[in-house]
């Protein structure tokens, strides 16, 4: 693999860079990002503010520059000779939240950790989501791959997820439209996830919450995932 060159590949960009909100890190260490703590360099590692933001970089951004996408580095090795093009990885800032978003009903951004769903589902009496405690990453993979234990997964929670496409353009695509079977998706693999809305059922609290609606611990029970 040829040798990354952040700072070229940054300048290639031209003017637009410079309404980028975001972050941009030419030569970024992969290494700070996963989490066995390997890799080499990210050519150039871009986190946006906001969704609005990565749509404003991605209408910048050559078609021919490579694009890797990659959440909290849970499920990843990255090979010392690095990355070329550009590592999106969404900021916890822009796509961390995880709200309430009605009766039952919770949106989370994509780099939401996927115990902080769990968590947010029991404090509110709604279950169906203890099954996310015990799975490292970000619900955006969780997403992709229709995630799931013990007996739950992914496509039984959700409701829609958004995404934008790697020319910028916004999509919205309901569980049928995501396609989902055992651990997959049939989403286009250009469409990079920003959000999910779930929903789930009314819980008991009165309940053992060890339960918590299928059967696995409860969040506040178990140890968190390192």
């Amino acid at each position: 693999m040829k040798q990354v060159n952040g700072e070229k590949l940054l300048a290639s960009l031209g003017e637009g860079v410079k309404d980028i909100r975001g972050r941009l890190t030419p030569d970024a260490p992969m290494d700070r990002v996963t989490w066995f703590r390997a890799g080499g360099l990210a050519e150039l590692m871009f986190q946006p503010h906001d969704e609005e933001d990565l749509i404003a970089f991605l209408k910048i951004l050559p078609d021919e520059v490579p694009l890797t996408v990659v959440g909290v580095g849970s499920n990843i090795l990255v090979r010392d000779g690095g990355i070329p093009g550009v590592v999106l990885r969404l900021s916890a800032k822009g796509f961390g939240f995880v709200e309430l978003a009605g009766e039952n009903r919770i949106v989370a951004g994509a780099i939401c950790p996927d115990k902080h769903v769990a968590a947010m589902a029991m404090d509110n009496g709604i279950g169906g989501f203890a099954f996310y405690y015990g799975i490292p990453g970000g619900i955006g993979g969780a997403a992709r791959m229709n995630a799931g234990a013990n007996g739950s997964e992914t496509k039984d929670r959700v409701v829609e997820v958004r995404a934008i496409d790697r020319k910028g353009n916004k999509h919205v695509l309901t569980n049928a439209e995501m396609g989902y079977s055992y651990r997959h998706s049939d989403a286009a693999d250009d469409l990079i996830f920003t959000s999910v809305l779930f929903e789930g059922y009314p819980d008991d609290r009165a309940k053992d919450p060890r339960r918590n609606g299928c059967g696995a611990q409860s969040p506040r029970d178990g140890a968190a995932y390192s």
